[in-house]
């Protein structure tokens, strides 16, 4: 169960243990002299307490590949006992928790989309402004970063970073950094200029740098906490005795993160990455079976990086970790 003020979440295994539970955590609110709501028989008021079915992603993946069934599983929850009156909460496939879009699907689509359309309304507020030629260039960028970049990568520290999903994002991002030059896509091709050459007359960087600075922020922000915190018991979690299923593997958070490090280490100069390199290079040279297979050999490697000593040691100065993120997004080529 995790818990936020006033906001529940609560994680059961199967749909008995949901509707055994649902009446007990109504009572036990009642008496912290909170109510639950939900929807009473009789009454059109919707509840706004829901429930989610979350699939696995082998049921994910035929879900993907063939046509949804009916969902038995959408009937609603009963809310029967002495102290309230009885009710119903329905089953819902998406839904805002505070502040970011969940679904059914073990992907960030909904999220995203979700993103760019409240990012979209916050440009338009601002489309005065930011589109006027009475202010500067210079006097633009930092309303329009604050407030529309801001509303855009609201918890994409925690996406898996999907390529099809970037686009989507790049593609509005380039599309406001158009408006407020004042220049359309037809201009753009005929004057034949690039989309960089955009972002240097805005004097702004690509959205993949504002990404990976989220991320590599949020990484290290991890790695000081407690290893009793949820966040970190989560990123150096994996599934047991988990089988791959055929053909291309989704990303995941833990594999996006490990491809940032990786890159931030190649490309840092050597007096900060030589010895996470060298820790690299040791821990593969020490492999003791001598035909791993790839997935155990990107496993040990994904484990080598997020817990190498030179890496923690890194992340736990906050001032360090903060002056080699900032090296290494000064460095890297984004196109």
């Amino acid at each position: 169960m995790i818990l936020y003020a006033d906001d529940i979440c609560a994680m059961f295994d199967n749909l008995v243990a949901l509707q055994e539970c649902v009446p007990i955590i109504c009572k036990h609110l009642l008496r912290c002299g909170l109510r639950m709501h939900y929807e009473p028989i009789g009454s059109n008021n919707a509840s706004k307490s829901v429930c989610m079915w979350f699939p696995t992603a082998a049921t994910a993946r035929t879900a993907q590949q063939q046509p949804p069934l009916q969902p038995i599983y959408l009937r609603n929850i009963s809310v029967n006992g002495t102290d309230f009156p009885d009710g119903t909460v329905a089953f819902t496939e998406k839904q805002k928790y505070l502040g970011t879009m969940l679904s059914s699907q073990p992907n960030d689509d909904v999220d995203i989309e979700a993103r760019i359309s409240a990012a979209a309304r916050s440009f338009g507020a601002l489309s005065f402004l930011l589109r006027s030629t009475k202010f500067s260039t210079k006097a633009r960028k930092p309303i329009f970063i604050m407030c529309v970049v801001s509303t855009l990568l609201h918890g994409s520290e925690n996406w898996t970073g999907k390529e099809i999903n970037i686009t989507k994002l790049t593609s509005f991002f380039n599309n406001c950094i158009r408006a407020m030059l004042r220049i359309s896509k037809w201009k753009q091709w005929k004057a034949h200029t690039t989309t960089a050459d955009l972002l240097r007359l805005m004097d702004i960087n690509h959205l993949r740098y504002y990404i990976d600075q989220r991320a590599l922020r949020w990484l290290g922000h991890v790695q000081r906490m407690n290893p009793n915190r949820l966040p970190k018991r989560l990123l150096y979690s994996w599934i047991p005795d988990r089988s791959r299923t055929r053909g291309g593997q989704t990303k995941t958070l833990n594999r996006r993160f490990m491809h940032l490090l990786v890159d931030m280490a190649n490309t840092l100069p050597n007096n900060l990455a030589s010895l996470m390199r060298q820790e690299l290079a040791d821990t593969q040279s020490s492999t003791p079976a001598p035909r791993l297979s790839w997935r155990a050999s990107n496993n040990k490697t994904r484990d080598a990086w997020l817990q190498c000593s030179t890496w923690t040691n890194l992340a736990n100065d906050r001032n360090l970790s903060k002056q080699a993120a900032t090296e290494y997004l000064k460095l890297k080529i984004y196109e």
